[in-house]
């Protein structure tokens, strides 16, 4: 005598709690980006700290952004010559410059990163790693309260 057993309805509940825990997570580690770039004092006009995204496909995590100088903020820059319209933008911003100071401001800061480049500020990476011990953990918890007792 045999009695098949069907897992299915197991497996799928585990999939959906395993899927609902890894994007509870993700939007954790967002949060913690988020945290750090304030942290670090990265930026005036927040527009990089809206741009944080997560994303979930196939149980691989992505956190994000698309902004194109974000890499650059992160990894640092070799020198080279910035474009001078959001360095104004940004000498205005954090400086509260206005007129021919704004311009002389974003001059020398174009001539400084053409000299020197920029220093890397890694928020990705400082965020992950703090949340890389409590990782496990913490999908272990959200998965618990998504499975019945």
């Amino acid at each position: 005598m045999s009695v098949d057993v069907n897992f299915q309805p197991v497996e799928d509940h585990i999939r959906r709690a395993t899927d609902g825990a890894i994007r509870e997570a993700m939007l954790q580690i967002e949060r913690e980006v988020v945290l750090e770039i304030e942290r670090q004092k990265l930026e005036v006009s927040g527009d990089l700290k809206s741009s944080i995204t997560s994303e979930v496909v196939d149980n691989v995590a992505t956190i994000g952004t698309n902004r194109k100088y974000a890499p650059a903020v992160h990894e640092g820059s070799k020198p080279h010559w910035a474009p001078i319209d959001p360095l104004r933008v940004w000498v205005h911003m954090k400086f509260g410059l206005r007129g021919k100071e704004v311009e002389k401001t974003a001059r020398a800061v174009q001539v400084s990163i053409a000299k020197k480049g920029t220093k890397p500020h890694p928020f990705f990476t400082n965020a992950f790693e703090r949340w890389q011990n409590k990782l496990p953990r913490f999908i272990a918890e959200a998965m618990k309260k998504r499975l019945p007792a």
